[in-house]
């Protein structure tokens, strides 16, 4: 129940651009990803220092926490995370105790992991983050169709499901246990509505097999942004290797991406993606 490691220190900057240049250009940290955290109000990008991370965090608005905190008090250390194994007890424990936390309900953060914060008023000035790694759930199904794949994909928040959806498309196709992650691609789609881009990311992760021979198993959405109201821009990567008939199984072809039956449904916890592939 109780607290694992450190996870990452949060650092409040006025120019995210400028950050990078001091901590990565110069120090060398090696940026793991930039997100926007819509939410919270910043834009983030996190970095890696050995075991524990860092998180950068520029304000895109003047009312989100990052701002107000910058406004009080000026760059700097905003706040440590802690892994905890459980989060819900450590919390019941911690209130048990008297301490106050800024949030009566875990909220899940851009990788499925569960947050809180304790107050610093509890924390004897010290905002600290409790995360719980792994615990919002994410995957994949297949629906029922009389002639297509129908698909839904979930996940925590819109980057994790978009993930997953890449997963469902060449899941598909063949056994993913078999495509071994040897070869990584960029892929950089745009769209003027959460569907369009959906559309768009599976049909570029499709060409990657029609015109490259690539299979691939494992994703990684690095950035979805862009205005309320389109057009919105992601950014990804994807691994996998070269197709080998001795080596995965084929099931059944795809041979393109359908608007038809296609839904985006934005839960406060859960995002589920629906769509119908051409086989």
């Amino acid at each position: 129940m109780g607290v694992e490691r450190l996870h990452h220190v949060g650092l409040a900057v006025r120019s995210l651009d400028e950050a990078l240049k001091f901590f990565s250009g110069l120090l060398g940290l090696e940026v793991e990803s930039t997100i926007v955290v819509e939410e919270q109000g910043m834009r983030a990008a996190w970095l890696k220092l050995g075991d524990v991370k860092v998180e950068l965090m520029e304000p895109i608005g003047e009312e989100g926490p990052v701002a107000k905190f910058l406004a009080k008090r000026g760059e700097g250390i905003h706040h440590i995370a802690v892994n905890v194994s459980d989060i819900n007890a450590i919390s019941e424990a911690l209130r048990e105790a008297g301490i106050k936390l800024v949030y009566d309900k875990p909220r899940v953060a851009h990788d499925g992991s569960l947050y809180n914060f304790i107050h610093p008023k509890s924390a004897h000035g010290v905002l600290i983050e409790l995360r719980q790694e792994g615990a919002a759930e994410r995957g994949f199904t297949f629906l029922e169709h009389t002639a297509d794949q129908y698909v839904l994909a979930y996940g925590p928040d819109l980057r994790s499901a978009f993930e997953e959806a890449g997963r469902a498309l060449f899941a598909t196709m063949t056994d993913l246990s078999t495509v071994e992650p040897k070869v990584e691609v960029e892929v950089e789609v745009e769209g003027e509505d959460v569907k369009a881009l959906l559309y768009n990311w599976l049909e570029a992760l499709l060409l990657k097999l029609d015109i490259d021979g690539l299979l691939l198993s494992k994703f990684k959405v690095l950035e979805i942004s862009g205005p309320k109201e389109g057009p919105l821009k992601l950014k990804g990567l994807a691994w996998g290797e070269p197709f080998n008939p001795a080596k995965h199984p084929q099931y059944v072809g795809v041979k393109g991406i359908t608007y038809h039956l296609m839904e985006v449904k934005e839960l406060p916890s859960r995002v589920e993606l629906r769509f119908l592939l051409d086989i």
